[in-house]
């Protein structure tokens, strides 16, 4: 679903406008959380996300980060952001993010080819954190993969993204199985909203019941006039949701505060070594 940046930018101020929500900042440096891939550089041309426009007039500060201009803050300051995340409703562009699906009769069964978490096991819009492995069973990089009637929805980390794309090609060709790759690029949105508000503000742009949709789950719902993927996940220790198609922006400067838990390879605050195993990690989650 290809959302114009227009419809997009007129959807992030419904959503800013619905309740005490904000746009915050992610961060760059010792979590850069999803980007960094063991480098401080990226390469240029650098690229740009559909709310590119959106962030320039929150006043956000763009700067290098994983081959894209992004806001590491805005003009209240991380830390305001950071509160902010905590106490009310955050908006984050995560478009940056590597997205992609699996499709084909043999999709479930290649995926467990790569990763340890049981998908097959996963009910029609549900959603499991895993881990992608070497042969030998080292960590390559963790992902969230969503399982939907006719395809697998996969998020990455954008640091990671080229590389889990070639390792998934890869075994397409080598595993000789039916299923198929389609990349999606950064101007299909990523959106996530985060914070103990986040419920209120999507609500006010739902008509589904948000009280029914549990975390891990993922459903296809009318955002703000708008078909969206909507799941309820997060990674700041709050409540909140991701929105695949179109939502609103934030940048990614707070991110120092809000998560220090959950470490990607050269993204997070503890990154773990290309190739160690997931017990080695206390990665018990990733099956």
């Amino acid at each position: 679903v290809w959302i114009p940046a227009r419809t997009m930018l007129s959807l992030a101020t419904h959503a800013l406008q619905a309740t005490a929500t904000r746009v915050v900042p992610h961060t760059v440096g010792a979590i850069a959380r999803r980007c960094f891939h063991g480098s401080s550089t990226c390469p240029a041309p650098l690229k740009r996300t559909a709310l590119y426009g959106f962030h320039l007039e929150q006043g956000g500060k763009m700067v290098e980060f994983c081959g894209y201009e992004m806001p590491v803050q805005y003009q209240d300051g991380i830390l305001k952001s950071h509160v902010h995340t905590r106490e009310h409703a955050s908006l984050f562009d995560v478009s940056h993010m590597g997205q992609l699906t699996l499709k084909g009769r043999d999709a479930v069964k290649f995926i467990e080819h790569l990763v340890p978490g049981d998908i097959g096991g996963l009910k029609d819009g549900q959603a499991r954190l895993s881990i992608f492995t070497t042969e030998e069973g080292g960590i390559i990089d963790d992902t969230v993969i969503s399982r939907h009637d006719d395809h697998l929805y996969i998020v990455v980390n954008a640091g990671c993204k080229d590389k889990d794309f070639a390792h998934i090609q890869e075994h397409i060709e080598k595993l000789g199985m039916d299923v198929t790759m389609e990349i999606l690029d950064a101007s299909h949105a990523l959106v996530a909203l985060q914070g103990p508000e986040a419920v209120v503000v999507m609500q006010k742009l739902v008509s589904n019941d948000l009280s029914r949709h549990s975390f891990m789950e993922g459903k296809r719902m009318n955002v703000g006039g708008i078909e969206c993927l909507v799941t309820r996940c997060g990674y700041t220790g709050e409540d909140g949701f991701e929105v695949e198609g179109g939502v609103a922006c934030v940048g990614f400067g707070s991110h120092l505060f809000v998560d220090l838990r959950s470490p990607r390879e050269g993204n997070r605050s503890v990154p773990y070594i290309h190739g160690t195993s997931p017990s080695e990690t206390s990665r018990s989650w990733s099956s």
